[in-house]
């Protein structure tokens, strides 16, 4: 059996406690709990600014869209050349039907 705990808080913050709770249709304490296991898996520090992780994830998001923008456009400098060659070949051919054709 679990031993049941109390803790003090602000009423302003047991008002928004108990509503993100409701929200997900849980117990306080099952809010808590689940609150305290996410920030201990992800790593999280509340002392911490959020905007040093936000920035954190913005620098790799920027270096993965960098990484498939260079990918793009290897492949898409490849298929413009590759295109390239076609036409002129289609024009080739064109000149060869107009000259056979009197």
């Amino acid at each position: 059996m679990k031993n049941n705990h109390t803790i003090r808080m602000e009423d302003d913050s047991y008002s928004n406690l108990k509503r993100l709770a409701k929200a997900q249709g849980i117990t306080i304490g099952d809010y808590c709990e689940f609150m305290i296991d996410y920030i201990e898996k992800n790593g999280i520090d509340p002392d911490k600014s959020i905007n040093t992780l936000m920035q954190k994830n913005n620098k790799r998001l920027s270096q993965v869209v960098a990484v498939i923008k260079h990918h793009e456009d290897k492949a898409l400098w490849r298929i413009a050349k590759s295109n390239e060659k076609t036409q002129a070949l289609l024009l080739r051919l064109i000149e060869l039907e107009s000259l056979k054709t009197p």
